[in-house]
């Protein structure tokens, strides 16, 4: 499985934590505004993501996102903190 950037942990951090709150997944505007880039470049880092299988959608369907949570804890560049959030590996094979 690939690493995960520390922006790609951004992004699933947002979505975790929306989805916490609010019971649904957000959409491209909600993700986009706390990295401060555009809704094209969050629909990027979704497509991204969902290719490296840790991000499922469902088609057509609104605030459809959910996260693998079985394929981010098979991934070594990924680890959890105290808090449970997603954390960048230490490790110098991490390729960050």
């Amino acid at each position: 499985m690939a690493h995960l950037t520390p922006k790609q942990l951004r992004v699933v951090d947002i979505i975790r934590q929306f989805r916490t709150k609010w019971g649904f997944g957000p959409t491209l505007e909600e993700i986009a505004a706390p990295l401060r880039v555009t809704k094209a470049t969050a629909q990027c880092h979704i497509r991204t993501l969902s290719a490296k299988n840790i991000l499922r959608r469902a088609r057509y369907a609104h605030r459809s996102i959910e996260i693998n949570e079985d394929a981010l804890a098979d991934d070594p560049g990924t680890a959890r903190n105290s808090s449970g959030r997603s954390a960048p590996c230490s490790e110098s094979s991490c390729s960050m």
